[in-house]
């Protein structure tokens, strides 16, 4: 094995025993009360015999859905669970970073590659979520180009089938450095597969499934998507990205003094730094999370240009994966929040590193360091983060659903602990029906009771999608002899799903009101 292989292995194994200790750990994010429900709890509906789209709604494409049905019949622990995707996340690490390694960084760029690869990672954000598989598979595919173009096809249609969007959207990146770079022969092995890998499973699929699984398939996999930017769409928040872009605004200031005098030069630095640490000290984390946004987008801006500036012997290797990269990128629309940047983050760090380290052999009068000062930055703003995460993991309590949390995090377990513990004293056993508004799928599980409807979550045009009626839902429920609803707080129910919410309190009255995120209503007699 050489060197530089068996270094990002030792990077990878390091990567993953420091990820294991956060398993258990709930994590402060905001959404923190839909958690691994709407993957884990899929996956339990398939073992119970409904397919997805035909029986219960889903997003994605069903590959993350499969693989935790397996892991839940082999009598994986949600830590267990919590782990597969911490596998997959540590291998994108390692495979961008034994990528990186390839582009003649210095040990300072390798330092600070590795620095934000280890501390914006897995444990910020650590649940089981599709993009961490479909991200591994496509970055695997593209580290397979120098093998075989067959394989690339198949490795990136297997992406889709973990999330439809990264696979597409790499694919369609790869086809265009394929175009772009006349590599024909590569073209004629590579589109064939992506094809096959895609279009194939289908086929036992529509068999086993019938034709009703089949439309509801395309209709949820390949339609609705298009409707879901304007559903589901946000942009960066201004204030998370305030601060941050004048303080990039101010270091980029600062590069163009670097030829100045002295005097000059050296306020404009200073100025860049007080104007960091005073956005640290009013904002705190949020200023780190807006960084981490923006030097995320900064990253493939600045390589775009850097690159279309390189001796082409220098810059094809590089040029060539950025397309594809960008695509996989690309799965933060529409979204636009931190996770979907964390789950692509390992790309974004690579250009980063790569442009940052880019400017002092492009302007020598900019000294190496402060040319770095942004991912300085960044790399105090993930050991924030960590620590954050580390002193939930050490100081915090174990609570009734099995995880070490703190403050709201633990109020939101010990609550829902609270929550079924009530439903069993009003006569509820295990797996009887229940009814979650609107998107608390994590509860379903925790309490071991069952959605008897195909809608595990209320968000705008979730219903419509699955090709049901809104006014339908408590009528299903009812039918599959459900009477106990589990409202959460503050979940602005009457903008998401507004029918739902006005039936709810016409034919449904409030029986338990808990104090932080649940009330249970009963079907009115």
């Amino acid at each position: 094995m050489a060197p530089s292989t068996l270094f990002s292995v030792f990077f990878a194994l390091a990567c993953f025993a420091y990820g294991c200790f956060f398993l258990k750990v709930m994590s402060d994010w905001p959404g923190f009360v839909i958690r691994e429900g709407y993957t884990t709890y899929g996956a339990e509906r398939i073992r119970a015999g409904d397919w997805p789209y035909r029986d219960f709604f889903f997003l994605w494409t069903p590959g993350v859905l499969a693989l935790h049905a397996f892991l839940q019949e082999l009598g994986a622990s949600a830590a267990v669970e919590r782990g597969a995707s911490l596998l997959a996340a540590v291998g994108s690490a390692a495979l961008i970073f034994h990528e990186a390694r390839r582009w003649h960084l210095n040990r300072r760029e390798r330092g600070y590659l590795m620095a934000l690869l280890f501390l914006w990672s897995f444990p910020l954000w650590n649940i089981p979520y599709s993009s961490w598989y479909a991200v591994f598979f496509a970055l695997l595919a593209l580290r397979w180009r120098s093998r075989s173009w067959l394989g690339v096809g198949l490795l990136m249609g297997l992406s889709f089938w973990f999330k439809q969007n990264i696979g597409l959207f790499a694919a369609a990146g790869t086809l265009f450095s394929l175009v772009a770079w006349r590599q024909w022969r590569s073209l004629l092995y590579f589109f064939p597969a992506l094809l096959v890998a895609v279009a194939l499973p289908f086929l036992p699929l529509w068999f086993f499934a019938g034709d009703l699984w089949l439309h509801a398939a395309i209709r949820q996999i390949f339609l609705f998507p298009l409707q879901y930017p304007a559903l589901m769409g946000r942009g960066l928040p201004a204030f998370a990205i305030g601060s941050p872009l004048i303080t990039i605004g101010l270091w980029l200031c600062s590069l163009y003094l670097s030829k100045a005098s002295a005097l000059p030069r050296n306020l404009a630095r200073a100025v860049a730094v007080a104007h960091a640490s005073y956005s640290v000290a009013m904002e705190g984390r949020e200023y780190f999370a807006g960084i981490f946004l923006l030097l995320s987008m900064v990253a493939w801006v600045g390589s775009f240009a850097f690159l279309t500036q390189e001796k082409k012997i220098e810059r094809d290797a590089i040029w060539f994966l950025w397309f594809p990269c960008f695509g996989i990128f690309l799965q933060i629309y529409p979204r636009a929040d931190f996770a979907h940047f964390l789950f692509v983050f390992p790309l974004s760090a690579a250009f980063l590193i790569w442009f940052l380290g880019r400017i002092p052999r492009r302007y020598p009068a900019v000294p190496a360091a402060w040319a770095f000062f942004p991912a300085l930055l960044l790399v105090f703003g993930g050991a924030l983060f960590q620590g954050r995460a580390a002193f939930t993991r050490y100081y915090g309590a174990e609570d009734t659903a099995g995880f070490y949390s703190y403050g709201e995090s633990y109020r939101l377990d010990e609550e829902m602990g609270a929550v079924s513990r009530y439903l069993r004293d009003q006569g509820l056993k295990d797996h009887d029906p229940i009814l979650v508004l609107p998107s608390a799928t994590t509860f379903y599980r925790f309490a071991k009771l069952r959605n008897p409807t195909p809608h595990n979550q209320f968000f705008p045009g979730y219903v419509e999608a699955y090709g049901a009626k809104p006014e339908e839902v408590l009528a299903s429920f009812e039918k599959a002899g459900g009477r106990f609803v589990v409202l959460q707080h503050g979940s602005e129910l009457a903008q998401m799903a507004p029918i739902i919410d006005q039936q709810l309190k016409k034919t449904y009255g409030e029986q338990k009101h808990f104090p932080y995120h649940f009330s249970v209503w009963r079907k009115l007699e």
